[in-house]
């Protein structure tokens, strides 16, 4: 009998191949089997499996799912993340977890818990003050502080305070022991409002959740899939694709977990609590508190920032303080104290005597050494005992700056009385003791002098450098952060001080002598919470080198290191002492101004060290909302279009340094100010900046956000500011601005002498120090006045308004030209007859003449008759000679002379010769004509001669173009220069009363400076009443005609100048006194009596007392009208005088030659015909505007156009004047008159129309009108004021012994002007009632306290002369200035690089309380200055009341209510803003949408909008969207002096350091800006060395080529692994091998060889064949040399080896993985069992619908044996996570850690609790063509399964016995499930066990055949088995499916063995 054996040698199952041809051992199908065989391989044996054992007992609650495990084989460790389920019905927690499972010791530890999610229901509830106490009834230990709180469903209500100081147990606001949490049942909130007990409330966290198991936006709770998971050290790093890359310390996380103390480590022993960040500091294990190593206990939470790969960077700089005085002068507010002072006449000149040396200078308090006295300064000081002061004489040019250089150096020695000299912070002036050490005596003056006095202090830090101050931080992990935004340079300049001798400008030297680094410890909701260290960072202007100051730890203490809150003093305070700084940091973190780690990446793996991402996101779109969370079908808004930044630039400007105040100058705002360098175009773009410190390029508004600074800006002190009017991307966070400015280098330099050059140009010498600044194609730009302080800006530079020159000759020496030298051989001046030059004929100096002749005797006088000089003798043609005439201040040029010959009638001729051959036009001056000969013209001989002089050494010169801005600003300067061109007198009127204090309140008081606005009815009404001519009278009321002005009883006592007559009635008497000023009031010395009677009559004020009236005075008429004045006035003199208009008129009405007044023409009330234009006549006044430098008009209240000028004026609010109108210099109207004040002149003409000419005549005619004829006078008074108003023009007081020369700026003119009221004035009243009014603005204003032009009689009768100048242009400048011009070299062009420089912090989108001190930082000591950039009028009046007061407003703190300094306790609290003022708390009115503007210390200011107002409160809050606020911009590009000069270049000096344009670069990209997915790219991290401490696995430094991309033909990449020292990549349709740190290097032959190489992402070659890994990184398994994957897009399973690519799908299971892939978006999950050596694919649930029927698929594991080459058995397991370690297989359910092929498992086959059988399907494929009869089945094995018999029924009979006794008990064990051919079917229904071997029978089944031939049967399963007859193609197929049911232990092999009946065996056939 034939028999057919099967064993399991071939150990795995075919489904693929025709049963047929399915090789011996192999079989169809086969569940829950394992197969061993011998080490030959010869014997196979089918098993069943073992089942798995549960390790893990509710560490995690049921419904929990495992999504990623990885294993740290040097520690026997399991590391698992577990998503926790979701539950929905409060109460509920929702909780992730990291958790570990040492297999050595089988513990489990809670690596990381992550409460995310809170439901509870508060059970009571108490109010305290503006805070609740709650307690709710499961999950309190849950709950922490800043956890968002809010009803279920419902928005946020608030965020609860810290909660270890809330969890309370005996009523509200009493503290249980924070160390336990035993009773603990009340939480604080920062509400007391909207919650009631009983209500549903959810707590979550601000950030959300730390791990990220979620799916994003998905509400019906998905898990997300870890595609990625590696350890380094102790960091475990994964990611999904979905969230941001993670990073979680495994060790210090389980110290932060468990634990029975919240503030103390934990163990990793329970869940209860969220994990706290754990650290090491100093030695110490603790858990970090809210702030490193503050005094609070609550513990820090770890929050989401804290487990990301990225770390937050610094947005803000530190904070800069800086003093030019030592620290130990610095007061108790930072700022420093004074340390020079001035010391009154003293002499030191030395006598000798017995005893010694006395200086007159010294007090010497009969002391016996006479060296030793005591000095009273002239201001309080801050000298010390031991202190060396230095004195230097006044009489010095310039005592400050040459101070270095002492006259007298003494030092301070101590108090008489042993104490200091100053306490605390009061300083006194003396006396102190001093003694003497030095006297130079060849510098002082043998006369008394005043004297300068310094403290001679230590060398200055970082003299000649611009040092910037960063910060960086460094994580727990040691991980550092990028650098923080630069600090502004530290630098403080000096004075101006650049001369051409000293070779550069010692203002531009750093004058730092104490200097602090400051707020780098931000607020602990600002700074991270896990940083452990902060290096504070030093870096040059001009070197890129970064270096480390110190590094500070929390071991350091305050003020290093401080307690964040509002109550920290200085956020961290590092005084800097020495310049000596040597740690370099790495080169490369200055390329690394954020870190471009991937915001989602698939693809993970740790390779050279470094951890590389692949198939990563990065970028963001430019949107306003999200549209990748947009979970609906509708479609997007228009607000969800792409946003193009819009930025409106605009410039600041200011003469005062005030808009860049509370920098960092401790010592107020220096001389020069930092400013925006002129004549440059700025271009702002912005960059957005994600939560984490991502940052897009820059983003430019090229049409609105430039800027072009002019010229006109180089005095003043400039800043950019910046507004927004375009909204956010939806994902930023904050933005800073970037700024574009693309010029080259630039000089300063400071000329020293010019000269004439030989074509009319101009020669200037430079020190040669400067040689390298210019070249021959420079262009120069002249920027200061030669001689002066005056700029040289466009409106006042003639020709050439940017005064730009360009360079026509640089020379190294001295130009032959300019080495001429003059020697004068004599004079010969003309006399009184005119005739000693020329006679009527010829011979007279005339233009375009090219001889003149001179009396021959008066050459003889003059140089002798008996010994001529040669050049005299006749016919001579001498070399070298010149003339030239002049007279007075008139000078001719110098001419050649050519020939002397004798001439007719005793005259000698002299012929002209050489470039200039006749006269020209600078002689006319000479009269033009031998008529018109002027006395006085000299005539001027020399002899011109080549020198080197001494000015010429270490001097190079350039040749410029002569033109009159040149002539101007450079040759005309200096008064020896000047000559008088004409001269008038002027005259005073004063009629105005001098308002101070003193008039008892009839004024609004201006506090700041005393000045008092008088009330408009004592300044309109009786001011004008003094001129009225009906009724109208000084004091009183009534009057009649009887009491009028009359002319003829004004006189002047010539004997008593003093005392005046005016009027002939109603006499008071006044005494006056010496015509000597009178002190204190308000215009100095002008308001007193003394200075004339009139001015007692035009002030105004109530009669004199009685006490004040004598018989002996001189008595006045107070009613005299204003027209007899007006009359006898102008007809005083000779003509009608010009004088200082400081008088009131009745009318301002008039004409002017503003030209931007309105064109509205009106016509007068007097109906007069006359005509008008509106505006200008209004009395109109000015809102200066001091930031963009423009005067805002506001029209008038009150009033008519047709009034005629009866009420116009008196119904104005004068009251409501700005104060800044006075401060402006433009007084109080712009039509009214100020005589002088600030920098404005005015000057007035009155009687200037004859009688007879009608007022119609002077309508619109251009200029003053003058009646037919007037004469000269009046011509010669209009052209002597229209020289005066040209700008540039220079004039003097002839009085004035200084010589101040004042130039003009602008001027405007106004006339038509009404000096009194007429009802019925003919024309013959005309011309004394018309007033034409000229007001001059001058670039400085009259020095009044060196001469007073007004310092004469205010009645008019007394005058002062004015000179115009006009510079004299012939002579070259042989001097050297101690003022010299300065010049500024243009830069080259420059390549337009699209390069853009951080300008500074970062701003919030938003402004809360986790941001605020970024906004602007907060304490007193920070001193953010707030004022109003735009308010309502009560909030001004409010404010400037406050201000009155003395000193500034600034904030205090924030997010603190009245009751309590601490911690938020507002729900809008975050916005609120405290005040407080420098003379105690404000009382403040803030209305709603006030802006106000806050000056912060980082530089320039912010602003905010009041989103509530409050009323008399020292507090608003501020509306929390600030991105669309402006911003005044700290940069600045150079430092101002206020004279034009703008340097940017240490001392100006070639070649020193010089301002950079920013340390941080950034540009704009030619593509748009959008979130891009890199499918096919890789990027790297820096590296990371656990030996050497260096953790840069957070550095992506994208200026380092740390990507990569592949061919994208290859599809995306999914998977990553690193082998031996290469990396795979698998991609979608590619397999990949990568070498790292290597390349290779190609052959001609097509080989390679391999290098090492710089490069991390090396030579990447594809492995053959055309599979990848779909998209399926999750079915990735290794073991140590094969990898395992699938590729379900060609449904394959893919085994990658050293041999290649192999699809292992076709080992057998081809077909069945082609359906089970059909869908290829489905996820397989593999894993590798390191026990059984297989590769376990586990497949999910899937409904594969084909044709028109539907297969379930279920879910189930097949398992690869590498050993069996082939597929083995389906297993019934179907883990979530499945890992191997030291040669065990562990899977994951629900949850739960389960290990697999268990032996503590008794139960075969039982996975996750639930009994499984063992299924395989055999195939007897021997002789399949024969049809052959089976009889029989055996298997050797164990135990069959045996059914226990009860009873059969057979033909109606029962029988309860079948005669056996094997079946009397039921067993479990291996059965026959069926026996099917392709002709009959089966079964074998027992076994029994011979010879050890089972047994049984195959009977045949009633069968029938389908439609397709096939056998049919009745199934156990559904009734139908279906035998498909067409796969067979021959019959006889043995077909056999052996089940088990055995769970034990014994006997677990199985052989099986058919025998065919047909086949002869032993002779005897089967049946």
């Amino acid at each position: 009998m034939a028999e057919y054996k099967r064993n399991f040698s071939g150990a795995k199952m075919n489904k693929d191949m025709d049963e047929r041809l399915v090789a011996a051992g192999d079989f169809k199908d086969a569940l829950n089997v394992q197969i061993s065989s011998s080490e030959t391989g010869e014997i196979g044996a089918l098993e069943t499996m073992l089942g798995n054992t549960k390790l893990s007992t509710d560490i995690v609650p049921s419904g929990s799912k495992v999504i990623a495990s990885i294993t740290d084989g040097e520690n026997d460790t399991i590391y698992y993340l577990v998503r926790g389920p979701r539950p929905r019905i409060i109460p509920y927690i929702h909780k992730d977890y990291i958790i570990s499972y040492n297999v050595s010791s089988g513990e489990f530890t809670y690596v990381f818990v992550d409460i995310i999610k809170v439901g509870d229901k508060i059970t009571s509830k108490t109010t305290a003050g503006t805070s609740s106490y709650i307690s709710i009834g499961t999950h309190h230990d849950a709950i922490r502080n800043n956890m968002l709180l809010q009803k279920s469903g419902n928005q946020p209500l608030s965020f609860p305070k810290n909660v270890l100081n809330t969890l309370v147990s005996n009523g509200a606001g009493s503290p249980v022991d924070p160390h336990t949490f035993v009773g603990s049942t009340e939480i604080q909130i920062n509400s007391n409002t909207g919650l009631s007990v009983g209500d549903l409330i959810v707590f979550t966290p601000h950030q959300g959740g730390c791990l990220e198991f979620d799916e994003p936006g998905v509400v019906k709770g998905e898990s997300v899939t870890i595609t990625g998971i590696n350890i380094v050290d102790d960091m475990l790093f994964y990611t999904d694709n979905v969230h941001e890359p993670k990073k979680i310390n495994l060790a210090r996380s389980i110290q932060g977990t468990g634990g029975d103390k919240r503030e103390y480590p934990g163990t990793g022993d329970h869940d209860r609590f969220h994990t706290r960040i754990f650290a090491e500091i100093g030695g110490v294990k603790q858990i970090i508190h809210q702030g490193i190593a503050e005094a609070s206990i609550e513990p820090a939470y770890v929050e989401k920032e804290n487990c990301l790969v990225i770390k937050r960077n610094p947005e803000f700089a530190p904070i800069i303080k800086a003093s030019t005085v030592r620290a130990d002068r610095l007061n108790s507010d930072g700022d420093g104290n004074p340390v020079e002072t001035t010391l009154s006449t003293t002499g030191f000149n030395a006598d000798e005597d017995g005893n010694g040396t006395s200086y007159s200078g010294l007090n010497n308090n009969g002391n016996a050494n006479l060296t030793q006295g005591t000095f009273t300064f002239n201001t309080v000081v801050d000298f010390k005992p031991g202190d060396f002061i230095l004195l230097k004489s006044q009489l010095s040019d310039n005592p400050q700056t040459d101070v270095v250089d002492y006259d007298v150096r003494a030092v301070i020695e101590a108090p008489d009385n042993g104490e200091s000299y100053s306490q605390g912070d009061t300083l006194i002036n003396g006396p102190f003791n001093v003694s003497i050490l030095a006297v130079n005596a060849e510098n002082i003056s043998s006369i008394d002098t005043s004297w300068y006095v310094a403290l001679e202090q230590s060398e200055p830090l970082f003299e000649f450098k611009f040092p910037r101050f960063g910060f960086r931080y460094k994580y727990i992990d040691g991980e550092y952060s990028c650098f923080s935004p630069w600090s502004q340079p530290a630098f403080l300049p000096g004075e101006f001080d650049m001369l051409p001798k000293k070779g550069y400008n010692l203002g531009m030297s750093n004058r730092i002598r104490s200097l602090k680094v400051e707020n780098y410890f931000a607020d602990g909701e600002t700074r991270p919470k896990d940083i452990v260290e902060i290096d504070i960072l030093y870096k040059e202007d001009g070197k890129p080198t970064v270096y480390k100051v110190k590094t500070l730890k929390p071991s350091d203490g305050a003020p290093l290191w401080e307690p964040s809150g509002w109550y920290a003093t200085t956020r961290g305070s590092l005084e800097i002492t020495s310049e000596l700084i040597h740690a370099v940091v790495e080169s490369n973190q200055t390329l690394r101004p954020w870190d471009n780690v991937p915001r989602k990446a698939l693809a993970q793996e740790v390779t050279a060290s470094r951890i590389v991402y692949g198939n990563y996101l990065q970028n963001y779109d430019l949107k306003s909302s999200d549209s990748s969370s947009n979970q609906s079908d509708q479609p997007s808004s228009p607000n969800d279009s792409t946003i193009t930044p819009e930025i409106i630039l605009s410039l600041a400007s200011s003469d005062s340094n005030i808009i860049i105040a509370n920098d960092f100058y401790a010592d107020g705002d220096p001389t020069p100010g930092r400013s925006v360098k002129s004549m440059r175009t700025y271009q702002v773009g912005v960059v957005y900046i994600d939560e984490w410190g991502r940052q897009t390029p820059v983003l430019a508004d090229k049409k609105k956000g430039s800027i072009k600074v002019l010229k006109e800006s180089a005095p003043n002190f400039n800043q950019l500011c910046a507004q927004l009017v375009s909204r956010p991307p939806y994902w930023a966070k904050y933005f800073k601005f970037f700024i574009k400015e693309t010029s080259n280098e630039y000089y300063n330099f400071a000329m020293d002498r010019w000269y004439n050059a030989e074509d009319g140009n101009v020669w200037i010498s430079v020190a040669s120090a400067d040689r390298n600044k210019i070249d021959e194609e420079t262009f120069l730009i002249l920027k200061k006045q030669h001689d002066t302080d005056l700029p040289v800006i466009p409106n006042n530079s003639g020709d050439n308004p940017t005064a730009r020159y360009k360079v026509i000759a640089v020379e190294n020496e001295a130009p032959q030209f300019i080495k001429i030298t003059r020697k004068t051989l004599g004079y010969v001046t003309q006399n009184a007859g005119l005739d000693k030059f020329g006679n009527s004929d010829e011979g007279y100096p005339i233009e375009d003449y090219n001889f003149f002749t001179v009396q021959t005797s008066e050459l003889e006088d003059t140089f002798g008759v008996g010994d001529q000089p040669s050049w005299l003798q006749a016919s001579s043609s001498p070399k070298d000679l010149q003339i030239r005439f002049y007279q007075g201040s008139n000078r001719s040029e110098w001419y050649d002379v050519g020939v002397i010959t004798d001439y007719p009638d005793n005259f000698t001729k002299f012929t002209l010769a050489g470039t200039k051959p006749k006269f020209g036009a600078d002689i006319g001056f000479a009269g033009g004509s031998y008529a018109n000969a002027i006395a006085g013209l000299k005539f001027e001989i020399v002899f011109r001669e080549y020198e080197d002089k001494p000015e010429f050494d270490g001097r190079f010169f350039v040749k410029i173009l002569r033109d009159q801005t040149l002539v101007t600003h450079v040759l005309n300067q200096g008064n020896d220069n000047l000559m008088v061109t004409g001269a008038k007198a002027l005259k005073y009127l004063k009629t105005y009363k001098d308002y101070n204090v003193a008039d008892g309140g009839a004024g609004y008081n201006i506090a700041q400076t005393g000045m008092v606005v008088p009330n408009h009815e004592d300044y309109f009404n009786n001011g004008r009443d003094l001129f009225e001519g009906n009724g109208g009278y000084a004091y009183g009321s009534g009057g009649s005609s009887a009491n009028n002005f009359n002319n003829n009883n004004v006189s002047q006592d010539p004997a008593s100048p003093t005392n005046y007559k005016w009027g002939d009635s109603a006499f008071y008497t006044l005494t006056i006194g010496a015509d000597q000023p009178e002190p204190g009031g308000v215009d100095g010395f002008l308001g007193g009596l003394a200075w004339g009677a009139l001015d007692a009559l035009f002030n105004l004020g109530d009669p004199l007392p009685t006490s004040q009236l004598t018989s002996n005075s001189v008595k006045y008429n107070i009613r005299g009208r204003a027209k007899n004045f007006w009359e006898w006035f102008t007809n005083y003199g000779d003509e009608p005088p010009l004088f200082i208009d400081d008088a009131w008129a009745y009318d301002w009405r008039g004409y002017t030659n503003d030209t931007t007044t309105a064109e509205t023409v009106y016509t007068n009330g007097s109906g007069s015909g006359e005509e008008f234009i509106a505006n200008a006549f209004k009395p109109v006044w000015y809102d200066f505007d001091g930031i963009s430098g423009e005067n805002k008009k506001m029209e008038n209240i009150g009033g008519d156009a047709n009034d005629g000028g009866g009420n116009y004026m008196a119904n104005l609010e004068f009251n409501k004047m700005q104060y800044e109108l006075w401060s402006a210099g433009d007084g109080i109207f712009q039509n009214g008159s100020i005589g002088i004040k600030n920098k404005r002149l005015d000057i007035s003409l009155a009687g200037h129309l004859k009688s007879g000419a009608g007022e119609g005549e002077h309508i619109h005619t251009g200029k003053p009108p003058l009646a037919a004829g007037t004469g000269s006078y009046l011509e010669n008074v209009y052209d002597f004021m229209s020289r005066l108003s040209i700008p540039g023009q220079q004039f003097r007081f002839k009085n004035d012994t200084n010589e101040t020369v004042y130039e003009i700026d602008k001027s405007r003119y106004q006339y038509g002007i009404s000096n009194y009221h007429t009802n019925a004035d003919t024309n013959a009243n005309v011309s004394v009632n018309k007033r034409v009014k000229w007001s001059l603005y001058l670039k400085a204003p009259i020095n009044t306290n060196s001469f007073d032009p007004r310092r004469i009689r205010h009645d008019g009768t007394e005058e002062t002369i004015m000179e115009l100048l006009e510079p004299s242009t012939s002579e070259n400048g042989d001097f050297i200035s101690k003022n010299p011009a300065i010049w500024e070299t243009e830069p080259k062009e420059a390549v337009d690089v699209d390069l853009y420089f951080e300008l500074g912090n970062a701003y919030p989108v938003e402004y809360n309380f986790r941001n605020n001190e970024i906004f602007f930082p907060v304490g007193i000591h920070n001193k953010c200055r707030v004022t109003l950039e735009s308010a309502s009028a009560n909030t001004t009046d409010s404010w400037n009341a406050a201000i009155a007061l003395g000193g500034d407003i600034y904030i205090q703190q924030v997010n603190s209510d009245d009751n309590e300094l601490g911690p938020a306790n507002e729900a809008n609290n975050d916005r609120k803003v405290i005040l407080v003022h420098e003379s105690g708390t404000p009382v403040l009115t803030t209305q709603t949408n006030t802006v106000v503007k806050i000056e912060t210390p980082y530089g320039g200011a912010v602003t905010a909008k009041v989103s509530s107002g409050q009323v008399g409160s020292n507090h608003f809050f501020i509306e929390q969207d600030i991105h669309n606020n402006k911003f005044y911009l700290p940069w600045f590009n150079c430092y101002s002096f206020g004279n034009g000069v703008e340097s940017n270049r240490i001392r100006d000096d070639y070649n020193q350091p010089f301002l950079d344009k920013g340390p941080k670069a950034s540009t704009t990209l030619d593509e748009p800006y959008k979130e891009e997915r890199r499918g096919s790219g890789m990027i790297h991290s820096g590296i990371y060395n656990s030996t050497s401490g260096v953790n840069n696995l957070n550095q992506f430094i994208q200026a380092e080529p740390i990507t990569k991309d592949l061919n994208p033909d290859y599809g995306t990449i999914q998977k990553l692994y690193t082998d031996e020292t290469n990396t795979t990549i698998l991609c979608q349709d590619k397999c990949l091998s990568m070498l790292t740190n290597k390349n290779a290097l190609f052959n001609a032959d097509g080989g390679s060889n391999v290098a090492n190489s710089k490069d991390i992402l090396g030579t990447v070659k594809p492995y053959s064949g055309d599979y990848g890994i779909s998209n399926n990184p999750e079915s990735f398994a290794r073991d140590k040399y094969r990898s395992y994957f699938t590729d379900l897009q060609r449904n394959a399973v893919i085994r990658l080896s050293q041999d290649g690519v192999t699809n292992i799908a076709e080992a057998g299971l081809k077909d069945y993985f082609t359906d089970r892939f059909a869908y290829a978006d489905q996820k397989v999950y593999g894993s590798y069992d390191e026990r059984k050596r297989t590769y376990n694919l586990t497949l999910p649930n899937q409904i594969l619908t084909a044709s028109k029927d539907a297969i379930l698929f279920d879910s189930i594991t097949v398992s690869f044996s590498e050993k069996a080459k082939g597929w083995i058995s389906f297993y019934s397991y179907v883990p979530e996570n499945a890992i191997s370690i030291n040669n065990q297989y562990y899977t994951f359910e629900s949850g739960e850690l389960w290990q697999q092929h268990s032996e503590s498992n008794p139960a075969r086959n039982n996975f996750y609790g639930t009994q499984y059988n063992s299924h395989v399907e055999l195939i007897f494929n021997d002789a399949p063509g024969s049809v052959k009869s089976f009889q029989t089945i055996n298997y050797e094995g164990s135990q069959s399964k045996i059914d226990k018999f009860d009873n059969m029924t057979q033909d109606g009979i029962t029988y309860y016995s079948d005669g056996e006794f094997f079946n009397l008990n039921a067993k479990t064990g291996w059965y026959a499930e069926n026996i099917v051919t392709d002709l009959q079917g089966g079964k074998a229904s027992d076994f029994k066990s011979k010879e050890g071997k089972w047994f049984s029978v195959v009977k045949g089944e009633q069968f029938s055949l389908d439609e397709k031939g096939g056998a049919t049967k009745i199934s156990d399963l559904d009734g139908k088995y279906l035998l498909d007859t067409s796969e067979f193609s021959v019959q006889g197929i043995g077909y056999a499916s052996p089940s088990t049911d055995n769970t034990d232990d014994s006997g677990v092999e199985f052989t099986v063995t058919f025998k065919d009946s047909s086949t002869s065996n032993s002779g005897q056939n089967w049946d």
